[in-house]
């Protein structure tokens, strides 16, 4: 999805549309009551940070401190992508994170306020990127195995 949306915005900036602006937001880890669709043996809806019923810690030891540890990194409102999606709809951060990736937990003002060139310079904050060990090229799968091999095996230095 993050792929998509840098080029569905490349795309559009082509077109001259502009004025349109595509994001891929990552929401934040939000405590919603989403547990509640569990099946019925986990009810009451887990939420916060419960324990599970009695029966499913006793069942599973090690998923009960799990599950109470993995809930504590859930802190944040629900209202925080919300806020964030009136934020960038108002075209506030369009110069430095269109066509972008976000998690919504960063402050979208302090990565604004570090300006474009910051976000899309070299170091290409933001964007889905595939890099390979030693600046190895990425060839798609095209080359064949014996052009990077030799006959004993070894990799040659291309």
């Amino acid at each position: 999805m993050i792929r998509f949306t840098a080029c569905l915005q490349a795309e559009l900036d082509v077109d001259g549309l502009d004025g349109i602006h595509t994001y891929a937001l990552h929401p934040g880890a939000n405590k919603t009551g989403l547990q509640g669709a569990l099946p019925q043996s986990f009810e009451p809806p887990l939420t916060d940070v419960e324990a599970p019923p009695a029966e499913v810690a006793e069942a599973y030891p090690g998923f009960a401190h799990a599950y109470t540890e993995f809930s504590k990194l859930f802190k944040c409102k629900t209202r925080l992508c919300g806020q964030t999606c009136v934020y960038l709809a108002c075209g506030e951060a369009k110069d430095v994170l269109k066509g972008r990736y976000f998690d919504c937990e960063q402050d979208i003002g302090t990565v604004v306020a570090a300006g474009a060139e910051e976000i899309r310079g070299p170091k290409g904050l933001y964007e889905l990127k595939v890099e390979f060990l030693g600046g190895l090229p990425n060839d798609g799968g095209t080359v064949p195995d014996d052009a990077l091999q030799g006959k004993d095996g070894s990799l040659s230095n291309h």
